[in-house]
């Protein structure tokens, strides 16, 4: 039988994700209903991100245990070494596009050079055939 939200009695499933309290009542819950952001939909209970609920919050001495506590700090140190990666990456990347963008504008410059050239060619390459028939005239 699917797990059913404490809060709204309504059915857990793919289409509308939920979490499990880690603390005493083990109660599930939408993640919407407890306010949970779209955007956090990675923090499930087999993430290792364990959540407790406001009930459970509220009961004095059931804190996290020191061992839960210790692997959730290493994994937000190698969360915060993976953002400071991802950050490097992108500002290699916002140089290679600066550099790649002052490429195209040099090769634009050299592209409107040619164009004026060739209108000097086709200009002259008028002249000339005026010439020609001019002196066939003759």
């Amino acid at each position: 039988m699917p797990a059913k939200c404490s809060l709204c009695s309504s059915g857990i499933n793919h289409g509308n994700p939920g979490i499990s309290c880690q603390g005493k009542c083990h109660s599930s819950f939408h993640k919407k209903c407890v306010g949970l952001p779209a955007t956090c939909a990675e923090l499930s209970d087999d993430s290792g991100f364990g959540s407790t609920c406001k009930q459970c919050r509220s009961i004095p001495n059931n804190n996290i245990p020191a061992l839960e506590m210790g692997e959730l700090i290493t994994k937000m140190d190698m969360l915060l070494k993976d953002i400071i990666l991802v950050k490097a990456s992108q500002s290699e990347v916002i140089e290679s596009l600066k550099f790649y963008g002052d490429k195209i504008d040099e090769f634009n410059e050299q592209m409107e050079k040619v164009r004026c050239y060739m209108k000097s060619v086709d200009g002259l390459e008028h002249e000339l055939m005026a010439v020609k028939k001019e002196c066939s005239l003759f």
